[in-house]
């Protein structure tokens, strides 16, 4: 069977080990971090490739890791995670665990099998090109792309679970008054690597960074000691057109639509479903939360919203639907006056790809990696081209602001 996906590019602007107020890096870039990331996770269970407790209250979704396949030619890597939804429906796969917390088979709900040791989810297939610091999602209709939970499950996994010998330590605390003994872990890069780097105010190589950690002797009171931790972002991709008609946007919009499925069972409930993107915008976050119920049957639901958002509320919105199909039903909106929609969807930076999955509900790393890669060029093309049409929209709309102001100021005269 085949399956059309949408793509979605984002560029990474930080992947490294940053200052908690620092846009330095001082090392342990998208390479090595995701070569590390990659060996860790071949070394264990899919049940314990989440970073973090997956019983923890605090999370609502956890992220396991399927697949990856790294193509040694272009450092590129394609990471097959897996992402447990607490809502059900039709789409659904169920990875059946065996006694090793292994996976054993794939099933659907329909099935009526045994539903002990399963975890319920979509696939979310993320491609990575760390020479270009860019990363693509690939959207199928029985996927799911949730930018925030890759942010969450890279940074957890670098920061809590993988190690860097030489660069990454632990120290056991002893229990002292109310609080148990625990286990601190930290990454120790040299004072000379910080030091070279703000003031050059140049990244140094990972190469630089791990010599400089594995060769210089560790003292005990180095005040350079806890300064760093390793901080991932990506950035959704959005067309050049978009300053000049965010302004028009702003400018016009009377009302935000949001489009999404909600369960059948709650269709006296609508309000109170989740709003995903325009959560942005404060007083929207605060009437509507995410129900917990599952889900059977889904139903399609346009929530109105009668607000005016600002320039960058509307940056953040059009940001959020990078989850989102550019032609399904789920999307954002922004109405003027005359009931003319513009929906955020049209200012992102996509493309498509079609797949043939072999039968399977999930597509190995490998295969979609060979479906992906012809196109390899074309991609960094694009986006190249797009990065120097917006730095010209900028540019021009820099130089309208700075001749219009320049006429009021005349006008003053």
């Amino acid at each position: 069977m085949r399956r059309t996906g949408t793509l979605n590019f984002f560029e990474i602007e930080k992947c490294g080990l940053y200052g908690f107020v620092s846009d330095n890096c001082y090392g342990l870039e998208a390479e090595l971090a995701l070569e590390a990331i990659k060996n860790w996770v071949s070394g264990r269970s899919f049940k314990t490739t989440v970073p973090w407790d997956d019983s923890a209250k605090s999370k609502s979704v956890n992220c396991y890791c399927h697949d990856v396949y790294k193509d040694e030619a272009t450092g590129d890597f394609l990471f097959v995670l897996w992402k447990s939804d607490p809502d059900n429906d039709k789409s659904m796969v169920g990875v059946k665990l065996d006694s090793s917390g292994n996976l054993s088979k794939f099933l659907k709900p329909e099935t009526g099998a045994d539903q002990e040791d399963v975890i319920w989810g979509h696939p979310s297939y993320y491609w990575f090109m760390p020479s270009k610091k860019y990363m693509v999602s690939v959207k199928f209709d029985n996927s799911r792309c949730d930018s925030d939970m890759v942010h969450d499950w890279l940074n957890g996994c670098v920061n809590f679970r993988v190690k860097f010998p030489g660069i990454k330590k632990k120290e056991e605390v002893k229990a002292s008054g109310h609080e148990k003994a625990f286990t601190r872990v930290y990454f120790d890069v040299k004072r000379e690597v910080i030091e070279a780097a703000e003031s050059t105010e140049t990244k140094p190589t990972q190469h630089s960074s791990t010599q400089a950690a594995n060769e210089t002797v560790v003292k005990a009171d180095d005040e350079f000691k806890y300064k760093v931790t390793f901080k991932f972002k990506a950035a959704l991709k959005i067309f050049s057109t978009t300053d000049a008609k965010i302004n028009e946007i702003a400018h016009t919009t009377k009302y935000v639509l949001n489009r999404k499925y909600v369960p059948t069972y709650a269709q006296g409930e609508v309000l109170e479903g989740w709003v995903g993107g325009l959560s942005r915008i404060p007083v929207v976050s605060k009437l509507f939360s995410r129900p917990s119920q599952k889900n059977k049957e889904n139903l399609k639901v346009e929530l109105k919203i009668e607000t005016s958002p600002s320039k960058a509320e509307i940056l953040d919105i059009i940001a959020s639907s990078g989850d989102m199909d550019a032609d399904g039903w789920e999307k954002v909106g922004f109405m003027d006056q005359n009931s003319r929609v513009t929906w955020a969807q049209e200012y992102r930076l996509t493309d498509s790809i079609s797949v043939e999955d072999g039968g399977s509900d999930v597509i190995p790393a490998a295969t979609l990696f060979g479906y992906l890669s012809p196109k390899r060029a074309e991609y960094i093309a694009s986006i190249a081209k797009q990065k120097e049409l917006e730095e010209t929209a900028q540019a021009a709309l820099a130089a309208e602001d700075l001749a219009s102001a320049e006429a009021k100021s005349a006008e003053a005269v």
